[in-house]
């Protein structure tokens, strides 16, 4: 059922107005969705007179929609552990996370090595360990375990001022949990700095 649903008449296979205008069709949980509704939830939020980040706007506009259709379709999981770096102590916190989308920092030359060096050992400054209350830097490792057929990467290309970073090579095919997973869109970013500039679609013809 998800694969007919997510198969709509204009041949994408993620469609936001094919997905609003099937939601209603099925009336999941007896409740409609409309996509007034969804425009009008998300004018609150942003504003036609100030430049947004983009991912920004999908993640917004993917909660408003919240629907479980969209959560099955959409999820990525993973294993985070952040051990105390205290000699004392070496307390260790593991958690399983699911979300809709995965942020990742550009510490590769392409989104493959992007995605494997997101999952190596990093440090965390100034972490507060809940079992001794120690300030230190400790460590954190994030583990992607399993993916849904549809995956949404945003590469962070802006630093903490704002301004844009070198993008790295997008890769064709990647590798996330041991499965193969092919580029179908990108949403691109043109200009200097988060404040200017223009966002721009490509989209991969589907055979």
């Amino acid at each position: 059922m998800l694969h007919d649903f997510l198969t709509c008449s204009c041949k994408s296979p993620l469609c936001i107005e094919c997905i609003v205008k099937k939601l209603n069709k099925l009336r999941f949980e007896k409740q409609q969705v409309s996509a007034e509704c969804v425009i009008s939830a998300m004018k609150s939020h942003f504003s036609l007179d100030v430049q947004d980040d983009a991912f920004d706007f999908l993640s917004t506009l993917l909660g408003k929609i919240n629907s479980p259709l969209i959560k099955e379709a959409l999820v990525i999981s993973f294993v985070q552990t952040i051990t105390c770096s205290n000699e004392y102590c070496l307390h260790t916190e593991t958690e399983d996370l699911h979300e809709p989308s995965l942020s990742i920092s550009i510490n590769g030359h392409d989104v493959q090595s992007c995605i494997e060096n997101f999952q190596r050992k990093q440090a965390i400054p100034e972490y507060v360990c809940d079992n001794c209350q120690m300030i230190k830097t400790s460590s954190i490792i994030q583990e992607i375990t399993s993916c849904s057929r549809f995956v949404i990467l945003q590469i962070k290309i802006f630093n903490n001022s704002q301004a844009k970073l070198q993008s790295p090579h997008i890769n064709n095919t990647i590798k996330l949990a041991g499965d193969n997973y092919k580029l179908k869109a990108e949403i691109l970013h043109l200009g200097g700095s988060i404040l200017e500039g223009h966002y721009y679609s490509k989209k991969k013809s589907i055979i």
